[in-house]
């Protein structure tokens, strides 16, 4: 009866660490996709206009916290339209240069070539154009004043849920060689009349997104040391990190007291044992059985109780964070979310349990076979 009590003690506390350690890395981790689906919560921005040359472009790419980064040379780019064979006139819009690791692109579509360009759902409701078809990129040149098309083939049209206004997203080639050609410079796409474009282009704005939202404020801390002062919206992230850290705070505190609680407890029912079996254990002693049988006996007894205890426990941790789920599924909250506990986490659950149960037959084993209590 005393093996069923101990056992029964393992497995009621790793059913309730190993639930709340799901629930932990579960919706945490659901909380952090939830908030990094909206690209908006990735962005950084400069907080004022700068000059920026390719070479601090290439650094920063480079950079691990950073997800995607393109330069951006407009203060407000309203100034291109677009056309298309289905639109009775031109849509004023934003055009961003784009490229691997873009937010902006929609799922399983390549960044855009030269010729190319993937446009905003509004937009491409607008031009009355789907996937396939050909649009006109007007570039425009105030003094004099001057228009140029350039064909593009939309490859891809991004959901309303990633960005909700008119806007393009087209290679960096063409936002470059659009902007010089404004200023007078030729272009090949745009046109060749003009002066020769500059050897090095500078830009006044980029457009950048960390890769995780815990990189966020480290990468802004990072630019803004650098001297490239950035904003963005950080309200999430810092949600993100309270919500972690206050829950992981509260789970560790729980875990471990219950872990020690029951590591006591087991000791104390193996003492108990040992008294009762005193008797046992000086006859095998008279048998020739030495001090290293008796600790080997009960280290044995505790690694069985300890798996035991553990395989009871793990199957009323899968029963229970089933039901949770199931309660999560249901609960309204604006994101999807389920416990859940990586195989390695489950894996050092059973070894700390394990090694626990051990430690509490040695220690029990040690107190019973001092030389004072045979």
């Amino acid at each position: 009866m005393s093996a069923l009590c101990q056992v029964l003690l393992v497995a009621g506390v790793v059913a309730p660490v190993m639930i709340l350690s799901a629930l932990q890395f579960g919706v945490i981790r659901d909380l952090r996709a939830h908030f990094e689906a909206t690209p908006d919560n990735l962005r950084l921005f400069p907080a004022s206009s700068i000059s920026l040359g390719p070479d601090w472009f290439a650094e920063w790419r480079k950079d691990p916290q950073v997800g995607f980064l393109a330069p951006h040379p407009y203060e407000n780019a309203v100034e291109l339209k677009f056309e298309s064979a289905g639109s009775e006139a031109g849509v004023d819009t934003v055009i961003l240069a784009s490229g691997p690791g873009d937010l902006m692109l929609p799922p399983n579509v390549a960044p855009p070539e030269t010729s190319e360009t993937v446009l905003t759902a509004s937009l491409a409701e607008a031009l009355g154009v789907t996937v396939g078809e050909t649009v006109s990129l007007v570039g425009f040149r105030p003094e004099p004043e001057t228009f140029s098309r350039l064909e593009l083939e939309v490859t891809g049209i991004t959901p309303r849920s990633r960005w909700s206004a008119d806007g393009a997203l087209v290679s960096t080639q063409v936002v470059t060689e659009a902007w010089l050609w404004r200023q007078g410079y030729s272009s090949q796409l745009f046109g060749l009349d003009g002066a020769p474009p500059p050897a090095t282009v500078s830009f006044p704005r980029f457009r950048l997104y960390a890769r995780r939202l815990s990189d966020l404020q480290p990468l802004a801390a990072r630019l803004d040391a650098a001297g490239v002062e950035v904003a963005g919206n950080f309200g999430d992230a810092e949600l993100a990190d309270a919500v972690e850290s206050g829950v992981r705070a509260a789970a560790s505190v729980l875990s471990a007291a219950a872990v020690i609680g029951a590591v006591l407890a087991l000791i104390a029912s193996f003492l108990a044992d040992a008294e009762r079996l005193r008797p046992s254990v000086r006859v095998l002693r008279l048998d020739g059985v030495t001090r290293g049988g008796v600790r080997a006996m009960l280290f044995w007894k505790a690694l069985i109780i300890g798996g035991l205890g553990w395989g009871l426990g793990a199957s009323v941790y899968a029963v229970g964070l089933l039901v949770v789920n199931v309660g999560l599924a249901r609960a309204g909250l604006p994101f999807e979310t389920a416990g859940r506990l990586p195989l390695l986490d489950i894996v050092a659950v059973a070894l700390v349990t394990l090694i626990a149960a051990v430690v509490a037959g040695l220690v029990a084993a040690g107190a019973a076979l001092r030389p004072s209590r045979l």
